[in-house]
């Protein structure tokens, strides 16, 4: 009787954790529509992927892998490279709710940057 409840049991407990990892799964699915739609307007400019972003600070940003660098367009139209910027911090800045808090908690005052004079690129 015991080993006829313990299947039981973990019958019931395989079966919520492949409905857990289903919701998971429709859950990066959304996340990865979310990330492609963001990315669509995209716009490629020798090595920087510039996309333009919804916020009170950003207009732009952009990024060259082979570089490594961030490339940040601010509203005022001014734009910064950020140099040796991992992939991942890109990536989550694109996905980051406040773009602008992004910035000031991972990003301002931990690379190496500069100033490129004007705006170098068109909408």
């Amino acid at each position: 009787m015991a080993d006829y409840e313990e299947t039981l049991r973990l019958q019931t407990q395989n079966e919520a954790l492949r409905q857990e990892l289903a919701l998971a799964r429709q859950r990066i699915a959304e996340l990865e529509k979310k990330l492609q739609a963001k990315t669509a307007n995209s716009q490629k400019i020798g090595g920087m992927t510039r996309t333009p972003v919804e916020s009170s600070m950003l207009a732009m940003v952009g990024y060259d892998a082979e570089q490594k660098t961030l490339e940040l367009e601010f509203n005022s139209g001014k734009v910064y490279h950020y140099y040796d910027v991992p992939l991942k911090v890109y990536r989550d800045m694109l996905k980051a709710e406040s773009k602008g808090s992004y910035f000031r908690g991972l990003i301002d005052g931990m690379y190496r940057y500069n100033e490129v004079k004007g705006n170098r690129y068109k909408r």
